[in-house]
C-alpha cells in the first residue's frame, strides 16, 4: 500500500497530541542544583542563553533545587541564576551537545544584605553525563577542523574509539560490525542509504557544526542499527550575518610514490579540487534564522590498468544544504533543512569487486563504466514546551537515492556483449563490464515524542513510522576460464559463465514505539529503563509477503555516583538491537530473480554449445512463516571520572553476541532459495550465524578552554563467528541479507574463526594545539594490528566460496601505524578587516609507509582444489602514500 504523505503529515499531527519525536539526539540537555550554606534552594530563576538559542530559556529550580533545560541546540551557553536575597551567579561557556545530559554539578548561592556583583563560574571543562551509560564520542566543528581527516562524516567516525576504517570498501567498521550495520542521521532526519545500510548522504564537514558517534548501550527510542550511530547537526544561522569561501587542492604532485596491488588501478596523474561557500544570518532577529551552503567537488585522474593505456576518470559532485531556524512563540520552535549531494562518474576499474580479479586486462570496455549516485534529503521539524514539564516534538522526512552502473561502451541488455570474461589461466581480463545496474531508493518517515519531567523521573515516549522503497534493475555476467586437472595427469581448459538477472519492485513499512524512563533514585544511584518495538512489513510487485511483528527490545542501565558526585560514575548496560532489513535484501526476496550456472568444454561468448548449464528462476525468494529479525544482544560495563577541570578518563567493556541472523540458502543449484534464519526452521541444514565481539576500550580526554585538546584510546577486542555482517567481507557482497554466506551448505565448512575485521589492538590519538601567533597543528594518529587472512577454495558453483583451512588461521595481514598532521594559520589581516583569511596545510600518511592491507586469498578456483589462482598470496592493497593537501579560507 502506497503511504500519502499527506495522511502522513495528519498521523503525525494526532500523534503529536499524546507523543513527541525523538528528535534523534539534534538537541541536548543541561542539568544542576541550586544551593545554599542550609540545603537545596527552590524557587530560583535559571536563565539560559547562547549564540545558537534564539532568545533567552528560563526556568525555576524545584523543592530539591534542580532545574533542567531539556532541549537545546547543539552550542555553548551562558546560564544565570537569580533568587533574591542571595548574590547572583552567572556561568560561562557551558557547552551542550546532542543527546548528552551536561551536568553542571552543585552551584551555591551566596545570602547577600547588600546588592554586590554576581559571581561568575567557568564551566569550559570535560563533563561526565550522570545518567546516561551510552558510549559516546562528540566532536564539535572547533576540534574536528583542526584535525587532518578525509572532508567528509566518514572522515570524523573513525576517529572515536571502537570505530575502525575498513580495507575492504565498506566504511567504517563499528563494535564488531560490518560498515552497513550503523544507524546514520544528519539533523533528525535518518539517511542511512536504504539500499545496503551505507551511509546514505555524503556531506563535506564544513557544512557540520557537530558529529556524535555512539558505538553501543543506545537507549530506547535508538535502533536500526547491529553497529554504531552517527548523529550529524548541520550548521545553523544566528543574530550575525556571517559566511566562509574556501577551497581545496591536492594532486599527484603532492603525493609520494604509491605502491599498487594486483588488480588495482594504477593513477598515472590526478587533480582533486574542492571549492564551498557558505552564509548565515539573521532573517528577522531572534525569530528566523537561515544558513546556505554549496560545495561541488572535481576529481580528475589518469587510470592506468595493467595492459591498457592511461583512461580519463573524472567524477563531479554537486554537495549542498540549506536550514531555516525559527521561533512559531514563546514555546514553539521550528526548523526545515535541505541536504543534497548529486554525483557523477566516468569510472575507470572492475565493476563488480570479484575476489581474484586478474592481473592484466586487455579491452577497455572490460574497465570504462559511468555512474551516478547520490540523493537529496528533505525534513521539517516542529518543537513545542507545553508548561515547565512537557515538551512535544513531531518531525516528517524525505530522502530519496539513486545509483547507476553501466557500461561506457556497448549495450547494457545483451547477457553475451555485456560479459566479462576473466581469464585465470592467461591471468587477464577482457570483454564487456560485466554489469549494468539501475537502483531508486526512497524513504518517508515521520516522527512524534513526548518528553515529561515529574518528580525524580524523566519520562519519554514516542512513536515512528517509516515506508523504504526500491525501483531495481540488474544484469550481471561473468565467465571464468581455469586448468583443471582430468583423469591420467591431463589438463583440461574449463570456462564457467555465471549470470544474474534481478528486476525487483518492493517495500519496508516499519511502525515504532517506544518508552524510556531515567529514575533517580537517589542522589548516587539512577536507573534507565526502555522498551522499544518495531515490525517489518516487507512486500512486492512478486513473491510472498513477509512479516516480522515480534521486534521487541528491552533496554536497561544502571548509574552510581558515589555520594552523589558529578565528576564520577560507575554504569552497567543491557540491551537488545534488531536490524531493519536493507532494500538490497527486498531486492532478491521480492523480485523475479533469474541465476544460472553453466560449464563449457570452450569459450561460451563464442560457442554456446556442449555446455552443462544449472539454472534457478524465482518469483520472490518464499520465507519461513516463522521468521525472526536479526538482532544481537549486548552487555557492557565501565567507569568514568573528571580529573581536575581539564581531563577524563574513562574505562568500558562490551560483549556483543549475535542471536539470530536473516539470510537465504539453498541445498544446492537445483533447489530453490529459501528465506530465513540460518540454523533453524527451514534453513536447519546451515548452521546457526555466529557472531561475537569482546571489547575494553580505555580513553583519556582533554576538553576545556585551553590551547591544547586531545582524545587518546586504546581498544583491546576479538570479533569471532561463522557470519561477517551485512557486508560480505570474503567476496566483498554487499547484497545484505541476502548474500552468499549462507547460500550453499558447503560453505560453512571451516567456517568458524576470527573474522575479518578482528584487530586485537588499535591505539588512537587526535587533537590539536593552537600558539599564540595564529599557527595551530593538529593530528590523528593510528597504530592498529592486522587483520586475519584465509586460505579460500571454490564450491561447486563458481564463485562461491569454500574455507580450505579453518577461518582466520592463513596468518595476518602487517600491523600498520599511520600519521596525519594539519598546519592551520590564520594569515595576518588588517585590524577591523571583516574578512579573516586563512590557510590550512593536511598532509597525509606521515610515515609512508605503504604497508599491504589486503590480499589475494582465493587459492583454487575451481572445485575440488583444482585451478589454481595465479595471484593466490599476492597484494591486493596497499597503504597510501605520504600527500599533502592544501587549502584557503576566507572568513566574513
Amino acid at each position: 500500500m502506497q503511504l500519502n504523505r499527506c495522511g502522513l503529515l495528519l498521523s503525525l499531527a494526532v500523534l503529536a497530541s499524546a507523543q513527541s519525536a525523538r528528535a534523534q539526539a539534534v538537541t541536548g540537555s543541561l542539568l544542576g542544583r541550586a544551593i545554599s550554606a542550609e540545603g537545596p534552594l527552590e524557587g530560583v530563576l535559571v536563565a539560559v542563553s547562547g549564540a545558537s538559542l534564539q532568545g533567552v530559556r528560563s526556568v525555576t529550580s524545584d523543592s530539591r533545587g534542580r532545574f533542567r533545560f531539556g532541549t537545546l541546540p547543539p552550542g555553548t551557553f551562558e546560564v544565570r541564576l537569580q533568587r533574591i536575597g542571595y548574590r547572583p551567579v552567572r556561568i560561562v561557556q557551558a557547552s551542550v551537545s546532542p543527546g548528552v545530559t551536561t551536568a553542571l554539578g552543585d552551584i551555591e548561592l551566596v545570602a547577600q544584605a547588600v546588592e554586590l556583583a554576581e559571581i561568575v563560574v567557568s564551566a569550559a571543562r570535560p563533563s561526565v553525563d550522570p545518567t546516561g551509560v551510552a558510549a559516546v564520542t562528540t566532536f564539535d566543528s572547533a576540534a574536528f577542523l583542526k584535525i587532518p581527516t578525509e572532508r567528509n562524516l566518514r572522515g570524523i567516525v573513525p576517529l572515536a574509539p571502537q570505530a575502525n576504517p575498513s580495507a575492504y570498501g565498506d566504511g567504517v567498521n563499528i563494535s564488531g560490525a560490518t560498515g552497513y550495520e550503523n544507524g546514520w542521521y544528519v539533523d533528525g532526519i535518518h539517511v542511512t542509504d536504504p539500499w545496503n545500510a551505507d551511509v546514505g548522504m555524503n556531506l563535506p564537514y564544513n557544512f557540520v557544526r557537530e558529529v556524535q558517534v555512539t558505538t553501543g548501550g543506545f537507549d530506547a527510542e535508538y535502533g536500526r542499527a547491529q553497529g554504531g550511530l552517527v548523529n550529524v547537526v548541520t550548521n545553523a544561522g544566528g543574530n550575525r550575518f556571517q559566511g566562509q569561501v574556501s577551497g581545496y587542492f591536492t594532486g599527484d604532485g603532492l603525493q609520494a610514490t604509491p605502491l599498487s596491488g594486483v588488480g588495482e588501478v594504477q593513477v598515472e596523474q590526478f587533480q582533486q579540487y574542492d571549492v564551498g561557500v557558505s552564509a548565515s544570518g539573521p532573517l528577522r532577529h531572534d525569530r528566523l534564522w537561515f544558513y546556505a551552503a554549496y560545495n561541488p567537488t572535481f576529481e580528475r585522474r589518469d587510470v592506468v590498468i595493467p595492459g591498457l593505456s592511461a583512461e580519463p576518470d573524472e567524477r563531479a559532485s554537486h554537495l549542498f544544504a540549506g536550514k531555516l531556524t525559527g521561533r512559531l512563540g514563546a514555546s514553539t520552535d521550528f526548523s526545515l533543512t535541505l541536504l543534497g549531494d548529486p554525483s557523477s562518474q566516468d569510472f575507470v576499474g572492475p565493476s563488480g569487486p570479484l575476489p581474484q580479479f586478474p592481473a592484466t586486462v586487455s579491452e577497455p570496455a572490460t574497465v570504462l563504466g559511468h555512474r551516478t549516485d547520490g540523493g537529496t534529503a528533505e525534513a521539517v521539524q516542529v518543537h513545542h514546551q507545553a508548561g515547565s514539564r512537557v515538551s512535544l516534538d513531531a518531525s516528517l522526512s524525505r530522502l530519496d537515492r539513486w545509483a547507476d552502473n553501466n557500461p561506457r561502451i556497448g549495450p547494457t541488455t545483451d547477457a553475451v556483449s555485456l560479459a566479462r570474461l576473466d581469464d585465470h589461466v592467461a591471468n587477464a581480463a577482457s570483454g564487456g563490464y560485466g554489469t549494468s545496474t539501475r537502483n531508486r531508493t526512497a524513504r518517508t518517515a515521520g516522527q512524534a515524542s513526548a518528553t515529561i519531567v515529574t518528580g525524580t523521573h524523566t519520562l519519554k515516549v514516542g512513536a515512528e513510522l517509516e515506508v523504504n522503497t526500491v525501483d531495481y534493475d540488474l544484469l550481471g555476467s561473468y565467465v571464468f576460464r581455469d586448468t583443471a586437472s582430468a583423469a591420467g595427469g591431463q589438463t583440461d581448459t574449463l570456462y564457467s559463465w555465471f549470470r544474474v538477472s534481478v528486476a525487483a519492485r518492493a517495500r519496508n513499512t516499519v511502525p515504532t514505539v517506544y518508552a524510556q524512563d531515567s529514575w533517580e533514585l537517589s542522589r548516587s544511584v539512577g536507573l534507565n529503563l526502555g522498551l522499544r518495538w518495531d515490525a517489518q512489513f516487507m512486500d512486492g510487485d512478486v513473491g510472498e509477503a513477509r512479516y516480522i511483528t515480534d521486534q521487541i527490545a528491552p533496554r536497561l542501565g544502571v548509574v552510581f555516583r558515589p555520594g552523589g558526585s558529578e565528576d564520577q560514575k560507575f554504569f552497567a548496560a543491557a540491551g537488545r538491537f534488531y536490524e531493519e532489513v536493507p532494500m538490497s535484501a527486498l531486492a532478491g526476496w521480492l523480485s523475479q530473480f533469474t541465476q544460472s550456472f553453466g560449464a563449457y568444454p570452450q569459450n561460451p561468448l563464442i560457442d554456446s554449445t556442449g555446455g552443462m548449464v544449472l539454472e534457478l528462476t524465482q518469483s520472490g525468494i518464499p520465507p519461513d512463516p516463522s521468521l525472526r529479525g536479526q538482532y544481537h544482544d549486548e552487555v557492557a560495563a565501565g567507569y568514568q571520572q573528571r580529573i581536575g577541570n581539564s581531563y577524563r578518563l574513562g574505562l568500558r567493556g562490551t560483549y556483543r553476541t549475535l542471536r539470530w541472523a536473516l539470510e537465504d540458502a539453498a541445498r544446492d543449484a537445483n533447489s530453490p532459495l529459501v528465506m530465513g534464519n540460518p540454523g533453524r526452521g527451514v534453513l536447519a541444514f546451515v548452521p546457526k550465524a555466529r557472531r561475537e565481539y569482546a571489547g575494553l576500550e580505555l580513553t583519556f580526554q582533554r576538553a576545556d578552554a585551553s590551547p591544547l585538546a586531545f582524545l587518546a584510546s586504546y581498544v583491546l577486542s576479538r570479533s569471532w563467528g561463522n557470519y561477517t555482517g551485512l557486508f560480505a567481507s570474503d567476496i566483498l557482497a554487499t547484497t545484505t541479507n541476502s548474500g552468499p554466506q549462507f547460500d550453499y551448505p558447503e560453505q560453512s565448512v571451516n567456517a568458524s574463526g576470527l573474522l575479518p575485521n578482528d584487530r586485537t589492538h588499535v591505539l588512537k590519538l587526535s587533537g590539536s594545539y593552537r600558539f599564540g601567533f595564529g599557527l595551530t597543528a593538529g593530528t590523528s594518529t593510528i597504530l592498529a594490528s592486522g587483520t586475519p587472512l584465509n586460505e579460500y577454495g571454490t564450491g561447486p558453483y563458481p564463485p562461491y566460496w569454500t574455507f580450505e583451512q579453518p577461518r582466520g588461521t592463513a596468518g595476518r595481514t602487517p600491523t600498520t601505524f599511520n600519521v596525519a598532521v594539519r598546519l592551520a594559520y590564520d594569515l595576518p589581516a588588517a585590524r577591523g578587516a571583516k574578512v579573516r583569511p586563512g590557510a590550512v596545510l593536511d598532509l597525509f600518511n606521515l610515515d609512508n609507509q605503504r604497508r599491504a592491507l589486503t590480499y589475494d586469498q582465493t587459492h583454487y578456483t575451481l572445485p575440488g582444489k583444482q585451478g589454481i589462482d595465479p595471484n593466490y598470496g599476492a597484494v591486493t592493497r596497499y597503504q597510501a602514500p605520504l600527500s599533502a593537501r592544501l587549502g584557503i579560507l576566507l572568513s566574513f
